[in-house]
């Protein structure tokens, strides 16, 4: 706490600290064990229309990306986090991750267009 300088939001100081702690956990993972295979997924969504063979779908998609590519999608599109506040949590302008999100958006269409729907 005695290192929040109060120039951006605490919940985007917050998100960098357990951004870089993830970074480090999957790294040191990696290199322990090799590249996770499962990807667990710990934000609650919409219930209503979920189903077994979507999440399972997702779970799949999830789980063929690396770290910071799923933190990418999931902290845009499940958290709802906007483009300023992901460039200060990972150090990378707004554009960088504009072009990123669609490469990867692009790359998931492509390897797994049967399961992916947006």
């Amino acid at each position: 706490m005695k290192k929040f300088s109060f120039d951006s939001a605490f919940s985007t100081w917050l998100y960098r600290i357990a951004y870089n702690a993830a970074l480090t956990y999957s790294t040191r993972r990696r290199t322990e064990n090799g590249r996770s295979s499962q990807y667990h997924d710990t934000i609650a969504g919409p219930q209503v229309s979920d189903t077994y063979d979507s999440r399972e779908a997702v779970s799949r998609i999830l789980a063929s990306l690396h770290s910071e590519e799923r933190f990418l999608l999931t902290a845009r599109e499940a958290a709802g986090l906007a483009f300023e506040e992901l460039s200060i949590i990972t150090g990378r302008s707004e554009g960088a991750l504009r072009t990123a999100l669609h490469r990867i958006k692009e790359r998931i269409r492509k390897e797994h267009g049967h399961e992916y729907q947006e």
